[in-house]
């Protein structure tokens, strides 16, 4: 065996590392970046730059999806080469003698299996549904706002 491989591993695992911080530190920006619109549009006192608000920011967390998605991609890319430089580091034969003793799959390998319940719950699944949870409300809220039935702050306007 090559014994660059185990560097080469390494740096795969540290590329991959680096997308999976990139992708958290965005859903980090993504919650503050709602919490913001929607105080926001509830401290203007206007609804129409209240709706303005909502949906600039219904904008703006549609663009930070996206990077958070292209970032699942970029993180996720390199892993059929990662599992396969894994099985040469550590063989299969070693990992079913180590998972046997161990009661528990061996700490080398890449992924675990995926689940058999509940598949939706995911961390992919979950933030494209809290993330298009905040695009409709924002959307639903910015359209109240602009119909002037959504609620502002009564001390501002």
């Amino acid at each position: 065996m090559n014994p660059g491989i185990g560097n080469l591993y390494r740096a795969l695992i540290g590329l991959r590392t680096h997308h999976d911080r990139m992708l958290w530190s965005r859903v980090q920006t993504l919650i503050v970046v709602q919490g913001a619109v929607i105080a926001g549009s509830y401290a203007v006192g206007d609804h129409r730059l209240a709706g303005i608000f909502l949906l600039g920011g219904m904008l703006l967390s549609f663009v930070i999806y996206e990077l958070v998605v292209k970032d699942q991609r970029d993180r996720d890319a390199n892993d059929p080469i990662i599992e396969r430089i894994g099985e040469l580091l550590l063989p299969l034969d070693v990992v079913e003698e180590l998972r046997g003793s161990l009661n528990r799959a061996p700490l080398m390998r890449m992924s675990a299996t995926p689940p058999r319940w509940r598949p939706f719950l995911r961390g992919k699944y979950l933030i494209r549904m809290v993330v298009w949870a905040f695009i409709v409300f924002d959307v639903a809220l910015g359209i109240l706002h602009f119909l002037g039935k959504a609620p502002v702050n009564p001390t501002i306007g």
